[in-house]
């Protein structure tokens, strides 16, 4: 072997052992290894918001007005309304006091509308003032509001005085004076005298005659 054989055959095996090298590089790229998919890792999960609790309904309760109408002298309608969020209404309770501050009458009346009346009768003449507690069934508007109407009852009126009658005396009429009769006999004379006696004698002779003829 020349020296030109031995140069290729020396090049023959570096080419050789270089496709081999090559070979050995490439082999992971090729391998089972390489053709895995190379998983993701799992994304980092967002941890939840820290969430509020919710918020209590707002509970509301109070007197919205109260009002009073005048039937008559000792008559009087009082209305009183409410106003309510989120409560129910279950009774209203009036109470009258006096000028004195002395409870008079007190009435309770049960309903869950929102307002009521009450019929006030009241015959002393005074000034009277007319509460009312509104009650539910989240609590009571005694204390923290105030809700009140005044009623005045005016005095009895005085029945007219009706003054006495004087008697009016009866009127008389006028009288017509009378003539008094005579009580002396007329003066005729000794003639006519003497007839009349002459008339009576025979008038009671006739008589004697009748009466002693009835007794035979």
């Amino acid at each position: 072997m020349n020296l030109k054989q031995s140069f290729r055959a020396v090049a023959a095996g570096t080419a050789m052992t270089a496709v081999i090298a090559v070979t050995s590089v490439a082999l992971p790229l090729n391998s089972a290894f390489a053709c895995e998919k190379t998983q993701t890792p799992p994304k980092t999960q967002t941890p939840p918001k820290s969430q509020k609790p919710c918020p209590k309904p707002v509970v509301e309760f109070t007197c919205d007005g109260i009002e009073a109408v005048n039937i008559d002298r000792t008559h009087f309608d009082i209305t009183a309304h409410a106003k309510v969020q989120n409560a129910t209404v279950t009774n209203y309770v009036f109470t009258v006091v006096n000028s004195q501050g002395q409870a008079v009458d007190t009435a309770t009346v049960t309903t869950s509308a929102l307002s009521a009346v009450y019929h006030f009768n009241q015959s002393a003449a005074g000034t009277y003032t007319v509460n009312v507690v509104i009650n539910t069934d989240q609590g009571s508007t005694k204390g923290k509001c105030d809700c009140s109407v005044k009623v005045t009852v005016k005095p009895a009126p005085t029945p007219p005085v009706t003054p006495p009658v004087t008697p009016t005396p009866p009127t008389t009429p006028p009288t017509t004076p009378k003539v008094q009769a005579a009580t002396t006999l007329p003066n005729t004379g000794p003639g006519d005298i003497g007839a009349m006696f002459v008339g009576t004698s025979a008038f009671g002779g006739v008589g004697h005659y009748l009466v002693s003829r009835r007794k035979r």
